[in-house]
């Protein structure tokens, strides 16, 4: 007997091939993105993340309060008496000047600086007032 003859009839010999079996494309199926709050199928619900929107107030709703004065009046009457100083140009930082903090002005990017009127002439001395960087404004 030889070794061929001892392998049943219906087995094939092994072979060693450079073949590679593909696997078969993966399938994707569409699904549609179920709605906030609905109910899943294990009984739970999807809920958002997002909190809701609060309505906006317009301009016309907001009635004006007649006891509070409004801020343009109140920040005007801190200034009452004051002697004002406005730089010359826009300036990209703020500096203090003689231990006065100044105030941007948003319209056309300059500082302007509110003074005493007692102190107004050591102000006036000083190197960025004397070099016309600032200006004593009418």
């Amino acid at each position: 007997m030889t070794p061929a003859s001892n392998a049943p009839e219906n087995q094939t010999p092994d072979k060693t091939t450079d073949q590679t079996t593909e696997a078969p494309a993966p399938t994707f199926k569409l699904v549609s993105k179920p709605a906030a709050d609905a109910p899943l199928a294990d009984g739970g619900t999807i809920t958002t993340s997002k909190k809701p929107r609060k309505a906006h107030k317009k301009a016309d709703d907001a009635a004006p309060d007649a006891t509070k004065p409004s801020a343009s009046h109140a920040e005007g009457a801190k200034f009452v008496g004051k002697v004002r100083f406005v730089s010359r140009h826009r300036e990209p930082s703020m500096f203090d000047v003689c231990s006065y903090r100044p105030i941007r002005n948003q319209s056309t990017g300059c500082l302007e600086f509110y003074v005493d009127p007692d102190d107004a002439d050591r102000f006036a001395v000083h190197h960025h007032v004397a070099s016309g960087r600032i200006v004593r404004a009418q």
